[in-house]
Formats: structure tokens, C-alpha cells, sequence
């Protein structure tokens, strides 16, 4: 589904889903520590970072505001068990993105379930099932956002719920520079020439 408003400018919206993703695997345990969900939502950005650049692209950026819109997402649809892009109040991810004050031009959100048991192989199968169907593969391929954010969540019967958000928003990225050598060559007693070399750059994104 697509659709476009404009506000401070053209934002562009995406939403696609994909349901009954994994084949049972067994329920998880109801113990996962919250180390392990970060680990599971960081994994999921390293691989779909990982087709990124396979085609071509550019990485994108961990947006930490992005990864906490993600679990909520997630975490909404775990305990309602309501697999959906609009929540029972008629909130979107949208919404909560300008709510929370986060400057934005596009946007867009893929959401998937599984009952895959380890959480590293829950992202997988998540990523996986992206990238298997066009629309979502569009979002996780599109040159159109530079920063995302993954969320997971575990409803009581272990079934895991994802989201992950996509934004093309401001560059946060700060340029760098390196310290280089500099060297003086004294020419005569009127003056002298001095050479310094240094490096620096900006992330592009």
C-alpha cells in the first residue's frame, strides 16, 4: 500500500506486511533476556544491511528513536495479536513517527511473524521472507531512506512479531578528519613554505 501527503514538503509512506512467515517451531521460552532481543533487532539491520549492499546500496544508519517505534509496534501487535499497520485507535506508524517530534520526508514500515525458536534465526527468517516478496523487498532495497530501526516482541504462545521502520530524514551524521604531518622547508631568510597533509570525509548517506 502506498500513499503520499504533503507536509513541509512531499513525505512519502510504504506499508507492506507479510503473514504466517515461519512454519511452527516450537513456542519460545517466556524468558528472553532483553540483551538477546537487542542482539535479535541489531542482527535483523546487519542483514538486510547485507542485501543492501550486495546490490549496490549504501548501508543504513541505526536510528535508536526508530528502534524504540519498532518494539512498540511490535510489542502492540504481540499483545493484542492484532497483525496490522493500523492499530485498533486508527494509529499508525506515521503518526507515531511526527508525534515523537522526528523530522522525516519519507517513511515506511514492513512487518512479519514467526514461530522460529532462537531469536538470530527468527530475524533471518524475517529478513528472508522480505526479501521473497517484491513489495516488501522494494522497502528493504530502496534508495530512499537513510536511517531504520528493527523491533521484536513475544506474545504469550512464542510467537515472534517484527517490525522494522524506515525513514529518510535529516543527515545526523557528523564529518570527520584525521590528523596528518606537517613539514617546513626553509628557503631563504625572507620566509618559508610549510606543507601540512590531513584526511577527513562525511558518511554519505
Amino acid at each position: 500500500m502506498r500513499s503520499h501527503l504533503r507536509r513541509l514538503g512531499p513525505l512519502s509512506l510504504a506499508m507492506v506486511l507479510i503473514v504466517g512467515l515461519a512454519p511452527s517451531v516450537g513456542a519460545a521460552d517466556a524468558d528472553v533476556s532483553s540483551t538477546a532481543m537487542v542482539a535479535a533487532e541489531r542482527h535483523a539491520l546487519d542483514l538486510t544491511n547485507r542485501r543492501r549492499l550486495d546490490n549496490g546500496l549504501i548501508r543504513l544508519r541505526l536510528d535508536t528513536r526508530l528502534t524504540e517505534l519498532a518494539r512498540e509496534r511490535a510489542q502492540y501487535m504481540a499483545q493484542t495479536g492484532e497483525f496490522s499497520h493500523v492499530q485498533s485507535n486508527g494509529t499508525t506508524v506515521f503518526d507515531m513517527i511526527s508525534s515523537s517530534s522526528i523530522r522525516w520526508y519519507a517513511a515506511g514500515e514492513i512487518i512479519a511473524w514467526n514461530t522460529a525458536g532462537p531469536l538470530d534465526y527468527s530475524a533471518e527468517f524475517a529478513v528472508q521472507g522480505w526479501m521473497g516478496s517484491p513489495s516488501h523487498r522494494a522497502i528493504v532495497l530502496s534508495g530512499d531512506y537513510n536511517y531504520a530501526g528493527f523491533g521484536v516482541a513475544i506474545a504469550a504462545d512464542g510467537t515472534r512479531y517484527w517490525a522494522g521502520v524506515y525513514l529518510r530524514g535529516p543527515d545526523r551524521t557528523a564529518p570527520w578528519t584525521r590528523a596528518g604531518t606537517w613539514s617546513k622547508v626553509n628557503l631563504d631568510r625572507t620566509y618559508a613554505r610549510v606543507t601540512i597533509r590531513w584526511s577527513g570525509g562525511d558518511t554519505r548517506l
